[in-house]
């Protein structure tokens, strides 16, 4: 074997060495991307658990009902401004992720819908006029569109807790009663 033969299979070797080396790259990137969803995902759910326990206390209830029909006084009006801001802030935020493909379709629908429920409220409304300003233009826009499309839904928490005991009832109805069950 010559020393030309040599070097023909070393250079054959190390091509195969930066191959292989290119293929476990390549599957390092890919699990590093769904890391990363992963965590971010796990992020927006933290998020939004967050905020919807906090807008479930009870001092704060009454803030989220009185706003989203658009009847409190000062005091309260202030802690709902505070409130719808930082929820703001968490759409521009997955709006602005989807929009840079770090936010899947499917992930973005979600907040989209919740997004939408707020656009049919009449103190959610009143409110983005007032705070649209400190908002990504492109956001801006897209929040007006959603606001121009969704009809506005007055007393939507009463009208959704009448649905909701209508159709308790209707799951109840379906029980077996005691005696047939025995």
């Amino acid at each position: 074997m010559t020393l030309t033969d040599l070097a023909s299979i070393g250079a054959l070797i190390n091509g195969l060495a930066v191959l292989a080396s290119l293929v476990y790259l390549n599957l390092q990137t890919r699990q590093t991307a769904r890391n990363q969803q992963s965590l971010m995902q796990h992020g927006r759910a933290t998020q939004l658990i967050d905020w919807l326990q906090y807008i479930a206390r009870e001092d704060i209830q009454g803030v989220m009902l009185g706003g989203n029909d658009g009847d409190l006084n000062v005091t309260d009006y202030v802690r709902y401004n505070s409130v719808l801001w930082s929820g703001l802030i968490a759409y521009e935020n997955n709006f602005i992720q989807h929009r840079a493909r770090m936010l899947d379709d499917d992930q973005y629908a979600a907040t989209l819908g919740a997004l939408r429920f707020q656009c049919s409220l009449p103190g959610f409304r009143a409110m983005w006029r007032q705070l649209r300003n400190t908002f990504d233009a492109e956001f801006k826009a897209y929040v007006d569109d959603l606001i121009a499309q969704t009809p506005v839904r007055p007393h939507a928490s009463a009208t959704g807790h009448a649905a909701w005991r209508a159709r308790a009832a209707e799951e109840t109805a379906k029980a077996k009663p005691a005696s047939a069950a025995g």
